[in-house]
């Protein structure tokens, strides 16, 4: 209930602004599909959406926003088999927005229940679930902003990253997003929560990813031959994977900041329960609590360079906390709500995140 009353409230207020800027084309009232409301729209425009179940659609490049009147719960693109919900591939920017629908029904191999590609769209407060596929697949673009979603139960057995898949982008956020319950299936992938591939410089914050299993690599973060990337403040927890790494894994990727998460209870069978960090150079982990995972140590770092491990508490870990790394400057192997202090930063135990600046 609380949801739906703020979602109410936010859908007043964004409704509120977007009135300004252009007309408002309401499903069904002026059109019967939300598609023949994109068809009809103009730069600025809105489709807004009552509850119900319809069926796919494409933003055709137009700088709309596309909305729910009513919430994820009751409004829902439904793929129908083997298209995507959800398709962004004429050159969409941050001005073309996807908002507070139920995305579901997705059953294809190569693309996602939201599909993106070489666009940069926002798509913001929807909930993405229960798709054989990855919830959303992003291929190329830049400045894509995911956030605020809630993206669970999809299974992907043809891509890295079967919650957020994100292949060659750049300069995108993806912020504040709930990541549970997803399974990668693919057996020469990683990330069951996200998947980067050859991305430069992406913002990985603030999201909740848990719960999450892949058969190889990463059950919740594998970011893997990407550049200038900062992953902070985020909550990655109780994740699995069946070779390498359960909870974030860094491979062959450089000048990243690991930055005020919370790494607690992953699991593999091989490296970093929490962190693995492979072929990789200059990467700073700082501020982070890195506790209970099980693998061969909570931090694994394996054939990298230039890898800090800064002002972290690292304990409880199986076998080991830490291997083929040197605690750096103000790293603490306790539990319980314990305070340090540098010169420029502090530190408290348990996930406190406002101690330290990202990027």
């Amino acid at each position: 209930m609380a949801k739906k009353v703020l979602y109410f409230v936010f859908a007043f207020v964004v409704l509120f602004s977007l009135s300004a800027l252009g007309a408002i084309i309401h499903i069904p009232g002026n059109y019967s599909t939300i598609q023949e409301g994109i068809n009809a729209a103009n730069s600025g425009d809105t489709v807004l959406a009552n509850p119900g179940t319809y069926s796919p659609i494409n933003f055709l490049g137009k700088a709309i926003t596309v909305m729910s009147a009513s919430g994820p719960d009751v409004t829902v693109i439904n793929a129908g088999g083997y298209s995507s919900a959800v398709t962004f591939d004429n050159g969409e920017t941050e001005e073309s927005k996807l908002i507070g629908f139920g995305i579901t029904g997705c059953n294809t191999e190569t693309n996602g229940a939201i599909y993106c590609a070489n666009s940069g769209p926002s798509i913001f407060g929807n909930k993405i679930y229960s798709n054989n596929a990855a919830g959303i697949y992003v291929y190329g673009g830049s400045d894509i902003l995911i956030k605020d979603n809630d993206i669970f139960d999809n299974v992907s057995s043809n891509v890295y990253g079967s919650g957020i898949s994100l292949y060659y982008c750049s300069a995108s956020s993806i912020d504040g997003n709930n990541i549970h319950h997803n399974i990668l299936s693919l057996e020469i992938a990683g990330g069951a929560g996200i998947g980067a591939i050859g991305g430069y410089g992406l913002n990985i914050s603030g999201n909740t990813i848990t719960e999450n299993f892949s058969h190889s690599h990463a059950g919740g973060i594998f970011h893997y031959e990407c550049h200038f990337s900062s992953i902070c403040n985020n909550l990655v927890s109780g994740n699995s994977g069946s070779f390498q790494c359960g909870g974030i894994h860094i491979s062959e990727s450089s000048n990243c900041d690991l930055t005020n998460n919370t790494v607690n209870a992953n699991s593999c069978t091989e490296y970093g329960g929490g962190i693995t960090v492979g072929y990789s150079d200059f990467i700073t982990v700082r501020n982070n609590i890195i506790t209970n995972n099980s693998g061969s140590a909570g931090i694994y770092v394996l054939e990298s360079r230039s890898v800090e491990l800064l002002y972290s508490d690292i304990w409880n870990n199986y076998s080991h906390n830490y291997t083929n790394i040197v605690p750096g400057e103000g790293c603490i192997e306790e539990g319980g709500p314990l305070i340090r202090k540098s010169s420029s930063i502090s530190f408290l135990s348990f996930g406190e995140f406002t101690l330290y600046r990202c990027r």
